[in-house]
């Protein structure tokens, strides 16, 4: 009789990234090298994975035949209200915060790495706005944002196809809510 494996753990990792320590079988390693990015860590002993807004989840339908135990700092909150979310609020750690994220989900992708520079430097003016009009991030000041951006002399079309770009990429990946940036000029 075969002694019940230990449960898989999930944890916070470093520099953007969720260590799974995973007692070994063959097909566990075998599912984890499944996930995009996912690579040994010799010195912890565990496998690690880019951190996306969904990685637990994704995780979590990976082993959904094992036992697993989740960081509660992994876990994320539920929304107040049922079906609806928050209004996003810019603050001190939240640009940070969401441009790793964003990094993160570009590189898990597999976006190249100009489009990664690209799109992480179009967030961070579009977060540098937002700090000095509002701290809500609502569609409307997309919409300002964006429309700002067409009407700023020497800015071309494709640069302003770039910014709503990466904000739709923002909006669709990272915070997982609906495109702001329907109707743009």
């Amino acid at each position: 009789m075969e002694a019940p494996l230990q449960p898989i753990r999930i944890r916070p990792g470093k520099a953007g990234r969720v260590a799974v320590v995973l007692p070994y079988t063959e097909d566990r390693v075998a599912r984890i090298k499944t996930v995009s990015g996912s690579r040994w860590e010799f010195r912890e002993r565990c496998w690690t994975v880019p951190r996306t807004a969904r990685t637990v989840q994704r995780l979590l339908a990976l082993f959904s035949g094992d036992q697993v135990e989740v960081d509660p700092a992994l876990r994320t909150p539920k929304p107040e209200h049922a079906g609806q979310r928050p209004p996003f609020r810019v603050s001190p750690g939240f640009a940070r915060d969401t441009l790793r994220a964003l990094e993160n989900e570009l590189n898990a992708r597999k976006y190249s790495p100009q489009t990664v520079k690209v799109y992480t430097l179009h967030i961070k003016r579009f977060f540098l706005h937002l700090k000095k009009t509002s701290r809500d991030i609502t569609p409307g000041q997309v919409r300002i944002y964006l429309l700002g951006l067409a009407g700023r002399k020497g800015v071309s079309r494709s640069y302003q196809n770039q910014a709503v770009s990466a904000i739709r990429f923002l909006y669709k990946y990272v915070f997982r809510a609906s495109d702001p940036t329907s109707p743009t000029p």
